[in-house]
């Protein structure tokens, strides 16, 4: 792969791609997909009770339409999670926010199911919106809830699963083969400054030079020396180029290398870093 100049100053994390987007607003429709379909029978039931038949076709559109306008809290209720772990000793302070975000959400939700259902079948809207908010409000915060709560549950096992790596008896990589120019080059691995994912590939910063390999961060991470360690969900550096650290008010930081490069580190990666910097 051809090589490019890398910018100075800060780094953005590129972790957050339109992909890994569309990934996860799909992960959302369908969460709420089978949520609409597990909660369907009841409101069959309840819709006889008062004497309505539904009509499956505006049935179908509408769990279909409010799974779609559910889809973008995926994104959010992740991002709220990466950002802002349960853990540690701000767990309280996490924990009611994400209450807040959660129930903020739920009522957005509400609203917008309610507009949609009054656009498929306004014959149906017998309850009053508070009285539906309120009989379901609860209910849509827990779910929430446990999407948050697997979403942690996952991001634990990602990290143990990183460490195990890590901490792997196995050879260490010496040498990275990366195309340029159509010729295979043999890159020492003391020689990279830092990694990046970007997108299906790995950017490789090596001084001025960034070489690109098709691979995963997490594969290579387990096979690279000790002296690299993750600061971020798309970053690895070298510790031997590591010049400073410089916390933030938020509980991230920012990584100074000595070339002057400076790098965004997640809050969740710190003890990790800790642990690997000399006493």
């Amino acid at each position: 792969m051809s090589s490019t100049q890398a910018p100075a100053g800060l780094r953005a994390p590129t972790d957050l791609s339109a992909g890994s987007l569309a990934k996860e607003a799909a992960l959302g429709c369908a969460f709420w997909l089978a949520f609409l379909l597990i909660l369907e029978p009841g409101n069959a039931v309840r819709a006889a009770r008062v004497g309505v038949s539904l009509e499956w076709a505006q049935e179908t559109l509408r769990i279909a339409g409010a799974s779609l306008l559910g889809a973008p809290s995926a994104p959010l209720l992740l991002w709220l999670t990466r950002r802002f772990p349960i853990a540690g000793r701000r767990a309280a302070g996490r924990a009611g926010l994400h209450l807040l975000v959660v129930g903020l959400l739920a009522l957005l939700l509400l609203v917008m199911a309610r507009l949609l259902a009054t656009w498929l079948r306004p014959d149906l809207n017998r309850v009053s919106l508070g009285d539906q908010i309120a009989d379901n409000v609860f209910l849509l915060m827990f779910a929430m809830a446990g999407f948050i709560a697997a979403a942690h549950a996952a991001q634990f096992v990602s990290d143990q699963r990183r460490a195990r790596l890590a901490s792997s008896e196995g050879p260490r990589l010496a040498r990275i083969p990366v195309r340029s120019r159509g010729r295979t080059l043999l890159l020492e691995t003391e020689a990279i400054d830092w990694i990046e994912a970007q997108g299906n590939y790995l950017g490789l910063h090596a001084g001025a030079e960034i070489h690109l390999i098709r691979e995963t961060l997490a594969t290579l991470e387990g096979r690279l020396p000790q002296d690299f360690v993750r600061i971020h969900r798309g970053t690895i550096v070298n510790l031997a180029r590591l010049s400073e650290v410089r916390s933030l008010h938020n509980g991230d930081a920012v990584i100074r290398l000595a070339d002057g490069t400076e790098l965004r580190m997640s809050r969740g990666y710190r003890d990790g870093l800790k642990a690997r910097l000399p006493a």
